[in-house]
């Protein structure tokens, strides 16, 4: 009916206006285009991926193993990190830490070799950090107690936690205890760390990454491991280094060819 049918002139003018707002989009598309969001950083895992692919590289990164803020972490510390020196048991707290060895030699070869402030009594090691968490005129107190323990227990092989619920009983502190042994479950490193939201370690350097460069810096600025950062991301060849300094400047190299 032609009551209902479009007037050609209708249908012209239809189509122009049609063509005229696809040429508006195009013209519009390049400057969205050019407001859209920068490509995400690669994830700490794949930078370790990228690293083991460099034939220089590859021996450096093995055991990558996720120590992410929110990762479930089972085996602490000593049945992991620490177990190739000797550690057996372990209580970390944030005042003086309990280490357990498996020889004398093994917990005073920490002692004198690790990077934290130590001290071995046998095979036990209480381990106030790096930096130190316990004052230097508060450290007495501790290796007392210890020895007091060892003393009564005899010939009594140590234990970690009952070493530390023994010093926390003569009123030492030993804030928010945590069993790192072979049993333990934790939440990853990174956890521990301002800023960071992942974190990836292997027998060399570890890859940290950060919620911003704000937070990178910061852990840079007051780490005490060997550090290199690029943006938001964080080499850590630890402390002391588990990376050769002549090494170093060829992961620096390849982590920013990759972030490029």
């Amino acid at each position: 009916m032609r009551s209902s049918a479009l007037p050609r002139r209708s249908l012209r003018t239809t189509r122009r206006a049609t063509a005229g707002a696809l040429a508006a989009v195009a013209t519009l598309a390049p400057i969205a285009a050019a407001h859209a969001a920068p490509p995400a950083v690669p994830t700490a895992r794949q930078i370790v991926t990228h690293f083991a692919q460099q034939d220089r590289l590859e021996a450096y990164v093995q055991h990558p193993r996720d120590e992410g803020p929110r990762t479930v972490v089972h085996g602490g510390l000593c049945s992991q990190r620490f177990a190739g020196a000797g550690c057996r048991q372990m209580v970390s707290t944030k005042d003086a830490s309990v280490m357990v060895f498996g020889t004398a030699r093994q917990a005073s070869d920490w002692a004198g070799n690790a990077d934290d402030v130590a001290t071995a009594v046998g095979r036990v090691v209480l381990s106030y950090g790096s930096p130190a968490r316990v004052a230097a005129d508060k450290r007495p107190a501790y290796e007392q107690a210890l020895r007091a323990y060892l003393r009564d227990a005899g010939t009594k092989a140590p234990e970690a936690v009952r070493i530390a619920v023994h010093l926390a009983s003569q009123g030492l502190p030993m804030r928010d205890a945590r069993d790192e042994g072979r049993g333990a479950t934790r939440l990853g490193l990174a956890a521990e760390i301002p800023g960071a939201t992942q974190l990836v370690t292997t027998d060399g350097p570890a890859v940290l990454e950060f919620r911003d460069e704000a937070a990178a810096k910061e852990y840079v600025s007051n780490a005490d491991d060997a550090t290199y950062r690029h943006g938001t991301v964080v080499l850590s060849y630890g402390s002391p280094a588990r990376v050769a300094a002549p090494v170093r400047p060829v992961f620096e190299k390849a982590l920013r060819a990759y972030l490029r």
